[in-house]
């Protein structure tokens, strides 16, 4: 019966999920633009571009680490289980060190799609500040994979509801008050920090039996996860 109930909350609250995102960012954009002016909003779209591009280097880990997590848990294996989560932990996290490398190659190159110093300058702390947030979030899926393995997609889906809503509702209020790009990027790094660290206590709070520790890792497992 939980299995039944839970997925039919997650169903419900990740439609709910899409609708309020794709609902927050038809009202927002608008805003945006005419807040940061078409330079200033194309060189955010570059940046979050760049940003989605590191996604790319999940490499089907989140995937991977979802259904092994979950063979685990219908076992009744928690010893497994912990194998598993470290072992996912340990390669985002490498994962999470090569997004910081590549996110300094790209502040080096920003020269190349800019002239203007002071827009170097910006472009590159932005280019900084998103990697990070980015690489810290690669160790911090293997949470959300847990979530998933529980079927627990109702938590995912209300914390990315409320990362929208807060993040749209902030960047709408710092725009309002004359702050520019540099504010869109913070606004966009805290929620997106605040949504991993939401997730990591939530699960912290429900599964206290998984023990994640940095750097141990099982071989056997990373060829599997890759093979998946």
């Amino acid at each position: 019966m939980n299995t039944v109930r839970n997925l039919l909350k997650g169903s419900l609250f990740r439609n709910a999920e899409l609708c309020v995102v794709l609902a927050s960012y038809v009202f927002v954009t608008p805003v945006i633009v005419h807040a940061l002016g078409d330079r200033m909003f194309g060189f955010w779209t570059l940046m979050s571009a760049f940003i989605g591009y590191y996604g790319l280097m999940d490499f089907g880990l989140s995937s991977a680490a979802a259904r092994y997590l979950s063979q685990s848990l219908g076992k009744g294996d928690l010893d497994e289980l912990n194998g598993v989560a470290n072992t996912a932990f340990s390669l985002f996290s490498v994962i999470g060190a090569a997004v910081l490398l590549l996110a300094g190659i790209i502040a080096l190159a920003c020269p190349m799609f800019v002239s203007d110093p002071a827009e170097v300058a910006l472009l590159r702390k932005i280019t900084l500040m998103l990697g990070v947030a980015t690489a810290i979030g690669f160790p911090l899926r293997v949470y959300t994979g847990l979530l998933t393995s529980y079927l627990r997609y109702d938590i995912i889906a209300y914390l990315s509801i409320a990362k929208a809503l807060l993040s749209n509702a902030a960047i709408c209020w710092c725009l309002g008050r004359g702050s520019g790009i540099m504010s869109v990027a913070v606004v966009s790094i805290i929620a997106s920090l605040l949504q991993n660290a939401a997730v990591y206590a939530s699960c912290r709070a429900r599964y206290p039996h998984v023990k994640i520790i940095p750097f141990q890792f099982d071989a056997a497992r990373v060829r599997l996860m890759f093979d998946y």
